[in-house]
């Protein structure tokens, strides 16, 4: 009796249990590389891999390749975007503090910018109108001035000298001081002005400061507001 040849199958397509060829998953390994290409790279690998595996008919090794890849771009596409949308609010983050920065003003220099003053608040009297900024002092320390109004200037140009005093008569003079401090005590005080820098002008900073100093420039150990 003759035994006839039987034929081995090719396991290596039948063992996947697959009916289609697996898919190199190439386009997305690449998009995935562009993301985040420590580990697109490897993706790329693992498409190129599926590919020669399909060429020779070894499906099993064709279809582990293929789900490594898509596991792989996966991966790298969640950590790229990821990173992307990370560094897109750091960058949104920083512009916003140099923006809020650039909103506190001009004057880097030590103590409160001139601008920044407001009626009450207590300091040593400088010397110059033009003075940009100075060191504040509790009221209830010794003191040489006090802010009791400030204004802010109009105008689009920046106000030349007589201007400047104009402005500071206005708003430093008369009333203002009695409202602060009582008209009975107006008379021990004399009225000052601190006027903003063409810097700070230009910076859209145009308050004018109106402070009161006692009249034979003694020290003051308390704030002179009249009460209300």
């Amino acid at each position: 009796m003759t035994t006839e040849p039987t034929t081995q199958p090719d396991l290596r397509a039948s063992d996947t249990g697959a009916t289609s060829t697996p898919k190199t998953h190439l386009v997305f390994a690449i998009i995935s590389t562009v993301l985040f290409w420590p580990v697109g790279l490897f993706a790329i690998i693992k498409s190129v891999a599926t590919r020669r595996a399909v060429a020779a008919n070894d499906l099993t090794a064709a279809a582990t390749a293929s789900r490594t890849t898509k596991t792989l771009s996966i991966v790298a596409a969640c950590i790229g975007v990821a990173a992307w949308v990370l560094s897109v609010l750091l960058i949104v983050l920083t512009l916003g503090l140099a923006g809020a920065a650039s909103a506190d003003g001009p004057y880097k220099g030590p103590g409160v910018a001139t601008y920044d003053l407001q009626a009450g608040d207590c300091f040593t009297a400088p010397t110059s109108s033009m003075t940009p900024g100075v060191p504040p002092i509790d009221c209830t320390e010794p003191h040489t001035g006090e802010v009791y109004n400030t204004a802010e200037l109009k105008g689009g140009s920046y106000p030349d000298k007589a201007a400047m005093v104009e402005a500071a008569v206005e708003n430093c003079m008369g009333s203002a001081l009695t409202d602060y401090v009582g008209d009975d005590a107006a008379d021990a005080y004399s009225e000052h002005y601190l006027a903003p820098s063409e810097e700070f002008w230009s910076a859209g900073k145009h308050t004018l400061v109106c402070f009161l100093t006692l009249a034979d420039d003694a020290e003051l150990t308390s704030s002179v507001r009249a009460a209300k």
